[in-house]
């Protein structure tokens, strides 16, 4: 890029990064709105209906999920193949205890597959044990593998969390499934969740964008401006003609501002010395 373009960018850097800004805000607002309208979607589905249970093996999510996208799933759990993952969810550090889900009808004989995995997050923060008696909800029966349970929550989990958890059951030699069921069930129950405003990461991170953009739009301008000033002025110091120093033409003029002359000090006589008689006889004798 030549001296030209590059001084043609710079002079449009302020207004590039203030288009950038109204972009950023504008995405915040947009996704704020689709936000808010999946909040409002989720508390109207609390006058509906859960959905009902359905074995694992046979959800499908275009059949089963309920208006506000949850999901009621029956399978059995291995409480005992739990692992513990660690995650970020954007600035925050996050870990979930995961958890296998079987088919509702696995036998016990051969290496059962993992048709998907249930995900309890939880801050990594957070220094108490998350224990399964204290996670999974109460069994509804018993299977040959580990406890049947019914699990209430969303479909889905963070992108990161689940590459990492199907990293960690696959090294442990679990069989998976080509396309696994994840699901993030509900910490304090089906009204609580849906009541709650639906939470959004990029919402945040587009505003704390608009701003920094804006501030940086701001400073960059009025850094130039305050380039341009010094640069005028120096010019102007540069340009500017000498001042020509005027000698008086007058006598009065020229002697106005004349130095005084040297004058002796000006100190007080001392006093003359008494005059008596034999000074008086003194100085007739003198004289003659």
């Amino acid at each position: 890029m030549t001296s030209t373009g590059l001084s043609r960018l710079a002079h449009a850097a302020p207004r590039l990064l203030q288009l950038g800004a109204v972009v950023a805000l504008a995405g915040a607002v947009a996704v704020g709105y689709v936000t808010a309208q999946k909040t409002a979607s989720n508390r109207l589905a609390l006058h509906a209906e859960a959905p009902a249970g359905v074995a694992i093996q046979d959800f499908d999510p275009a059949r089963h999920e309920g208006p506000a996208g949850e999901a009621t799933l029956l399978a059995q759990i291995d409480p005992d193949a739990a692992i513990s993952v660690r995650y970020r969810e954007g600035l925050t550090r996050m870990r979930a205890v995961v958890y296998p889900l079987l088919s509702s009808r696995a036998a016990g004989g051969a290496e059962p597959v993992v048709l998907g995995l249930v995900y309890y997050p939880d801050r990594a923060r957070t220094v108490e044990p998350m224990a399964a008696d204290t996670l999974l909800p109460e069994p509804i029966g018993e299977g040959a593998v580990g406890p049947v349970v019914r699990l209430s929550g969303f479909p889905g989990a963070p992108d990161a969390l689940q590459a990492r958890a199907t990293e960690a059951f696959a090294a442990a030699g679990f069989a998976l499934a080509p396309s696994q069921v994840a699901l993030t069930p509900f910490p304090e129950g089906r009204a609580a969740a849906l009541e709650a405003p639906v939470p959004s990461h990029m919402r945040t991170a587009l505003f704390l964008l608009a701003l920094v953009l804006m501030v940086s739009s701001v400073v960059l301008r009025h850094s130039r401006a305050r380039r341009t000033e010094v640069r005028r002025i120096n010019e102007m110091v540069r340009h500017q003609p000498p001042r020509r120093h005027r000698s008086p033409r007058t006598a009065r003029a020229q002697n106005r501002f004349a130095p005084l002359a040297e004058q002796e000090e000006l100190l007080p006589e001392p006093p003359a010395a008494p005059v008596t008689r034999l000074g008086r006889l003194r100085g007739v004798h003198r004289t003659s």
